[in-house]
C-alpha cells in the first residue's frame, strides 16, 4: 500500500526496498516526525519506479518495517519533479505536468510581492523624538499598571438580562486538588484586593475551574455556561479582522496600546451583580466588574471602547477588543495622536 503524507522525504519499508533495483547508499539521516519523535535512517536506494503510468526516479529512505503502516510513504518531494498528485477518499492519482508552464504560480507570487512595500515603515526614531515619546508616556504614568486594573470606566456597563427570570444557577463547586485549591484562594484574594469581586450571598452559584495560560501559569475561570444559556444576547457587532487590517494601509507609524485586563475595567450593572456569583470550595463571591466567560462580555466591551473613542475610532484608531492601534504617517503625527488617545481613554477611566 502507498500512502501520501506531507513530508519532504519519500520513505519505504526495508522489506519492500529489498525488491527494488538501483544504486544503494549508506548515509545516516536523522528525521523528526509528528510529536517531535526522532527516527534514524541508515540506508537509501535510488530506483526507477512506475506509478500511475508515470516513470519516476526516486531516492527512497529505507526504514525498519515497524516504523510505517504503509509499504511506501510518498512526500512533497515528488511534486517538485513536475507531477501533480490528486487525493481522493480511497485513491491517490499521479499526473505528469511537465508540459505545463511552471512560471504561472511564480508570477502570481511576484505580483503580490510587488504590492507590498515596507520602505516607509520604521521602528526607529531619533533621540529627540524618543524623548518626546517618553514625555507623553510619563504624563499618563499613573494610568499604566503591570497588574490587575483598579479603575472602572464611565462609558459603559454590562447588564445581564435573563430569558427566563425565574431560573437561577445553583451549582456545587467543582472538586479541586489541594494545590489547585490554594491557587484559587490566591487568585480570589488578588481579585478582591483589586476591587473586581466581593463576597456574595447571591442565589446564583456558578462553579470555577483552573485552565493553563500560554506561559504555564493558572487562570481561574467561572463556568458560566448555564447562565449564558439563559442570557438575552447582545447583538452589538464585533469588527471584522480583515476590515481592521485594511485600515492600516498607507500608514508608516503604529502606536499599540493594550488595555489592562480590559473586561475587568467595565462595571457590572448593580441589578446584575448577583447573577455573576461563583462558588469555590471555600466560599462565594460575585463580580462588580465584567469577568471573562460571560456571553455578552465581548459585545459590551466593544461598545464601551467605541463610546470612549468617539470619532477617533473612525479616523486613526483601529480597535479590536482590548487592543488599540493608532496609525500615523509621520513621527510628529504619531506623538500627537498618541497623546490624544491616551487623554481620551484615561479620562474615561481605562488603565493600560
Amino acid at each position: 500500500m502507498v500512502s501520501y503524507f506531507p513530508t519532504l522525504l519519500i520513505l519505504v519499508l526495508n522489506s519492500v526496498a529489498d525488491k527494488f533495483t538501483g544504486t544503494q547508499y549508506n548515509n545516516l539521516v536523522n528525521m523528526t516526525g509528528i510529536g517531535n519523535s526522532k527516527v534514524s535512517c541508515y540506508s537509501q536506494i535510488h530506483s526507477e519506479v512506475i506509478m500511475d503510468n508515470c516513470k519516476l526516479k526516486i531516492l527512497f529512505h529505507v526504514l525498519p518495517d515497524c516504523f510505517l503502516r504503509s509499504a511506501i510513504m510518498v512526500g512533497r518531494e515528488i511534486l517538485s519533479n513536475g507531477y501533480q498528485m490528486t487525493l481522493n477518499a480511497n485513491r491517490c492519482t499521479l499526473i505528469e505536468t511537465k508540459n505545463t508552464d511552471p512560471k504561472v504560480i511564480n508570477e502570481c507570487f511576484r505580483k503580490i510581492d510587488e504590492q507590498v512595500s515596507f520602505e516607509n515603515i520604521t521602528t526607529d526614531i531619533t533621540d529627540n523624538k524618543r524623548s518626546q515619546l517618553l514625555t507623553v508616556l510619563n504624563k499618563f504614568a499613573e494610568s499604566f499598571t503591570d497588574g490587575l486594573p483598579k479603575t472602572r470606566v464611565t462609558t459603559g456597563q454590562l447588564e445581564i438580562r435573563l430569558i427566563d427570570p425565574t431560573r437561577t444557577v445553583q451549582r456545587r463547586p467543582y472538586r479541586l486538588a489541594p494545590v489547585e485549591r490554594e491557587t484559587v484562594r490566591k487568585i480570589v484574594d488578588q481579585l478582591q484586593v483589586a476591587g473586581i469581586i466581593r463576597p456574595s450571598c447571591s442565589p446564583f452559584a456558578s462553579p470555577v475551574l483552573l485552565v493553563k495560560k500560554k506561559n504555564g501559569s493558572d487562570r481561574m475561570v467561572v463556568d458560566y455556561r448555564e447562565l449564558n444559556n439563559n442570557t438575552v444576547p447582545d447583538r452589538f457587532p464585533l469588527p471584522l479582522i480583515s476590515d481592521q487590517i485594511a485600515r492600516l494601509g498607507g500608514a508608516h507609524f503604529f502606536s499599540c496600546l493594550d488595555m489592562a485586563s480590559g473586561f475587568n475595567q467595565i462595571p457590572v450593572h448593580p441589578d446584575s451583580i448577583e447573577r455573576t456569583a461563583f462558588v469555590t470550595p471555600d466560599g462565594q463571591w460575585e463580580y462588580v466588574a465584567v469577568p471573562f466567560g460571560l456571553r455578552n462580555g465581548p459585545s459590551v466591551y466593544q461598545r464601551t471602547i467605541l463610546n470612549t473613542l468617539g470619532e477617533l475610532a473612525h479616523h486613526y484608531v483601529v480597535s479590536y477588543m482590548d487592543d488599540l492601534v493608532i496609525v500615523s504617517t509621520t513621527v510628529e503625527e504619531a506623538l500627537e495622536r498618541l497623546h490624544k488617545v491616551l487623554t481620551v481613554v484615561t479620562e474615561a477611566g481605562f488603565s493600560l
